[in-house]
């Protein structure tokens, strides 16, 4: 039992790192979108010169 034990703790830890490394790159991605949407968008409407 203590093997069956091991294995599931083994497994739940990489589970949490798996699923904490997915969400940190789904909020890296979006941010990257954002930013790429930014760039474009902002070329559109230049600030006037004073």
């Amino acid at each position: 039992m203590n093997h069956l034990d091991e294995w599931l703790a083994r497994a739940t830890v990489a589970t949490g790192i798996l699923v904490a490394i997915s969400k940190e790159a789904r909020s890296w991605l979006s941010l990257k979108q954002e930013q790429k949407k930014k760039a474009t968008i902002a070329p559109k409407y230049p600030s006037r010169k004073r």
